[in-house]
């Protein structure tokens, strides 16, 4: 928007001559920095969880436990995690698709709930099944409680679940959602 103005001012100047339009094409041309600085430094709720989700993602790639798990409030949820994940081994994890995050006015505190379409490449640990490309669908539950690398409050994963991409349990799926 900041462009379509400065070419206003500048087809203005070259339209009329008038030296005032084109100081003003080039003192509206100075705001476009500052956008793009404003928009890098100003991180949305939603542009949050969807990093905390990739986030997550790569912990999950990397069989970092502890990574998924830092993103999970205290709470039988973390338990859920770190009693499911051991049992599997990773070697891709990749989210497909975001479908929604959604935001949940008026809570206290914020909370939002996401749903996601993910691909993984697992297998067991131990067992005959490896190297499965799995497709699930994922959907989570997460309130603005926990605290992030800058101090502030940050959105943790208060709930999960999974299920193959028809949303129908299977017996690998989990509910943990509140």
């Amino acid at each position: 928007m900041i462009a379509a103005v400065v070419a206003a001012f500048v087809v203005g100047w070259l339209q009329t001559g008038k030296r005032g339009l084109i100081f003003a094409a080039l003192a509206t041309s100075l705001l476009i920095p500052a956008a793009w600085w404003l928009a890098d430094w100003w991180v949305t709720d939603r542009e949050r969880i969807e990093e905390i989700i990739h986030e997550v993602a790569r912990s999950v790639e990397a069989n970092d436990h502890a990574g998924v798990v830092a993103f999970i409030d205290e709470s039988q949820t973390r338990q859920q995690a770190l009693a499911e994940l051991p049992k599997y081994r990773f070697t891709m994890a990749q989210v497909n698709r975001l479908r929604e995050i959604r935001l949940l006015p008026g809570n206290r505190p914020p909370s939002a709930s996401a749903e996601l379409s993910v691909k993984v490449d697992v297998g067991q640990q131990s067992g005959p099944i490896q190297n499965v490309r799995v497709l699930r669908l994922i959907r989570l539950s997460l309130e603005k409680t926990g605290t992030g690398p800058d101090g502030e409050p940050d959105w943790m994963i208060t709930g999960y679940s999974h299920a193959p991409m028809t949303g129908q349990p299977d017996q690998y799926s989990t509910n943990t959602l509140r």
